[in-house]
């Protein structure tokens, strides 16, 4: 069976096998589990998929980017589409971070222990809009023109505040 050799990494533990679990530590040594294991779970990309809630999350968090590209696709992005991708990834930014910053008190509040993997995926989305965000800026809004990116920053001072 194919799940019976595949290594599969979480940020501590490794899993190999559903039936005989194997834990291979991060020093890379192994070790007999004393218990069997009931479940196998699904890491991708250092993601643990093992809840339905974070495949939501994850699918919440890029659904704007895909509506993104496909108006810019289909030319829907208006007359200024740099300005649009600018906009809609800044925007996204800041809602992902504010989500990712919400989840603990959600977590103490309401005793929502489950949520607690969502701060982290949220926190990453958010950064990777960012990420698109400063790109869009530096390279298609600028053109690398870092002269005129610090005299547009300089002009704007709310962009550092």
């Amino acid at each position: 069976w194919a799940a019976r050799n595949a290594v599969l990494a979480t940020d501590t533990v490794v899993l190999i096998e559903v039936d005989d679990a194997v834990l291979i530590l991060d020093d890379g040594s192994r070790r007999r589990a004393r218990k069997q294991t009931s479940r196998l779970l699904t890491v991708k990309a250092g993601i643990l998929l093992d809840h339905p809630v974070q495949v939501v999350a994850i699918s919440a968090a890029a659904f704007p980017g895909l509506a993104l590209a496909v108006r810019a696709g289909t030319d829907g992005l208006g007359a200024n589409p740099i300005e649009e991708i600018t906009h809609v990834t800044g925007e996204w930014t800041l809602r992902l971070l504010l989500v990712s910053l919400a989840v603990t008190p959600a977590r103490r509040w309401l005793g929502w222990r489950w949520a607690a993997p969502l701060r982290r995926t949220f926190g990453l989305a958010a950064f990777t809009y960012a990420c698109l965000h400063f790109a869009t800026y530096v390279g298609l809004d600028q053109f690398f023109d870092f002269d005129a990116i610090v005299e547009d920053v300089l002009d704007r001072r709310y962009i550092t505040a």
